[in-house]
């Protein structure tokens, strides 16, 4: 798959090419509005809270890139994304270590538990 991103004016278009059957290529575009989640939303400030609970320091920034959260904003439904240590992002050699995405199990159970109130 072949791909290029262009962000102007608060839409995020994503232009890519596949190929669903052998011997068959078409281009799909997808056009994303852009989203901004505040910093003090209750789904914002659980995620904190959790991350401090198990020792974490999160970090808050915006990005520009593709996310499947553009669709649940883009219906109302305030998402966002959480980050793992990936090494050598979008480049061949791209790869997340085991031990960051165990932390990010550990990461969403926190979460979970501090939604439902739970220690």
């Amino acid at each position: 798959m072949a791909g290029r991103l262009n962000f102007r004016r608060g839409i995020l278009e994503i232009v890519f090419t596949v190929q669903e059957e052998p011997g068959l290529v078409g281009a799909k575009k997808n056009s994303f509005r852009s989203f901004n989640v505040a910093e003090n939303h209750p789904a914002i400030s659980t995620a904190m809270r959790a991350a401090h609970s198990i020792g974490v320091e999160p970090h808050l920034w915006a990005s520009g890139g593709g996310l499947d959260a553009y669709i649940f904003n883009g219906r109302d439904l305030p998402c966002v994304a959480l980050g793992l240590g990936i090494e050598n992002p979008h480049s061949p050699q791209e790869y997340v270590p085991a031990s960051q995405l165990e932390d990010g199990v550990h990461l969403l159970f926190a979460i979970l538990q501090e939604a439902a109130g739970t220690p």
